[in-house]
């Protein structure tokens, strides 16, 4: 007896699990995206970076380090986006949960349990044994999990904005370390030479050619020198916490960095890095918004359609030892609710999007002129300190050193001309970072490298002239 009924109860839950699954195909697990390969690589920006990641401790560096590794170091152990990376996964997770299909019910219920003596007690009992499955109809299923799809989408895109953001910081912290380490051997190269005019001029002293007071003068001048190296000592220690910092940090071990500042490419012309801002994942990702809000209108409007209730069971009268199947199908009637305010609510949030896309695109362009004004200025402004100001100031100081030593100059003219090229040389090491750190900005916003920009814009006119 028992094992008939379990038998029907069996046969009637494979049939309804059969008519769920068959309302819409359940989706497979979405392969993960790796969305920063879709768009041209900003960490293309450091040759052999990816050997360089694979053969790097995971320990704290010491010695010397590259940008190379500072990058390495960064995507692989800083805090924040190893936190984001898996707000991913849980948007990955929701793909699953919006698959599944409706749990089935099981409802059991028993009637006229008797208490009188015309009733048996359990023995008079009518029991229901009903399974009940909802079928979503509208393919509303499907719908859902689209729309879990695309979230993931901008799940990715935001990740790729993330991985970018930390590409940027961190080889702004590198360059600021690298110009930090630079004005640190700058003022240790002034503080020498500071120590060696003091000894110039404390031989024509002791010569009886210059007055004592010349000596206290050279002495203030190496005391200043020595503050100045203290100071460049300092920031430079600040700058190797910030850039240990990036890949959290607290600690670090290493000594030095190794780039050349020097190194400055000609400018770009500001309409050609315009025309790459939509591989700016920022930019990118507004598209796959408006196909996500486009999804959840369907969703919306697949609301409309009332999902159907199938129970199926078996019906046992205890008297009398008799079975029989019972069968119940429950239908909402969409009367008054028909989704009318959320359909209406998704098609507002599409206009929405549309709008934040324009939105969008002008603060980018805006963010872009403005980081290519403060690079073409840097640009100028080390190029001129290059090739005018310091050759100048050098052979200046050169002159008046050892005309001084001959007496045909005052101490006075060559510190002020010490004075002089040192701060052109503190002015061009600025000016370089300057360059860098707005050269930078610049591929963050076109979301790859300003060179690629331009043998990309190259490869598409060779293209268009064979045409």
């Amino acid at each position: 007896m028992l094992k008939r009924l379990l038998r029907h109860f069996a046969f009637t839950w494979i049939v309804l699990c059969a008519v769920g699954a068959g309302n819409t195909v359940l989706a497979s697990p979405k392969e993960p995206r790796h969305i920063e390969k879709e768009i041209s690589a900003y960490p293309s920006r450091v040759e052999n970076s990816q050997s360089e990641l694979k053969e790097l401790d995971t320990g704290e560096p010491s010695g010397v380090i590259s940008l190379g590794q500072a990058l390495a170091l960064a995507i692989m152990k800083n805090p924040g986006l190893a936190a984001y990376s898996w707000e991913v996964r849980a948007a990955e997770a929701r793909i699953i949960q919006a698959s599944l299909l409706p749990n089935p019910e099981f409802d059991f219920e028993a009637e006229e349990l008797g208490w009188s003596d015309a009733r048996n007690g359990i023995g008079s009992a009518v029991m229901y044994f009903v399974f009940s499955q909802m079928l979503e109809l509208g393919d509303k299923r499907g719908k859902r999990t689209s729309v879990a799809e695309l979230e993931t989408d901008i799940e990715d895109w935001e990740y790729a904005s993330k991985c970018l953001d930390l590409f940027a910081e961190t080889t702004k912290a590198f360059i600021r370390a690298l110009a930090a380490r630079k004005k640190m051997a700058s003022s240790e190269k002034f503080y020498q030479l500071a120590k060696q005019v003091f000894q110039v001029v404390s031989e024509r002293v002791e010569a009886g050619k210059v007055s004592p007071l010349e000596e206290t003068k050279a002495q203030v001048t190496i005391a200043g020198t020595r503050i100045e190296l203290e100071r460049a000592r300092r920031q430079w220690d600040v700058s190797r916490k910030r850039l240990a910092a990036t890949w959290g940090s607290i600690s670090p071990e290493f000594e030095g960095v190794k780039g050349d500042l020097e190194k400055v490419s000609g400018l770009p012309r500001l309409d050609q890095l315009l025309k790459q801002t939509a591989q700016n994942p920022d930019q990118a990702r507004w598209e796959t918004e408006i196909l996500l809000r486009e999804a959840r209108l369907d969703f919306e409007k697949s609301k409309r359609i009332p999902n159907v209730t199938v129970s199926a069971g078996l019906q046992r009268f205890e008297q009398t030892n008799e079975n029989a199947f019972v069968f119940a199908l429950s239908i909402p009637l969409p009367i008054f609710d028909r989704n009318q305010g959320g359909i209406e609510e998704a098609r507002h949030n599409i206009r929405k999007v549309e709008e934040e896309k324009k939105v969008a695109g002008v603060r980018i362009k805006t963010e872009l002129s403005s980081a290519y004004q403060i690079l073409s200025a840097s640009y100028f402004e080390a190029m001129a300190l290059k090739k005018d100001v310091l050759p100048a100031a050098q052979r200046v100081f050169d002159g008046l050193s050892e005309g001084y030593r001959q007496g045909k100059f005052r101490h006075l003219d060559v510190l002020d001309a010490q004075r002089t090229l040192f701060d052109a040389q503190a002015q061009y090491i600025e000016a370089l970072a300057n360059y860098h750190e707005a050269s930078v900005e610049v591929e963050r916003l076109i979301g790859q490298r300003v060179d690629e920009a331009r043998v990309a814009k190259g490869r598409r006119e060779e293209v268009s002239e064979k045409k």
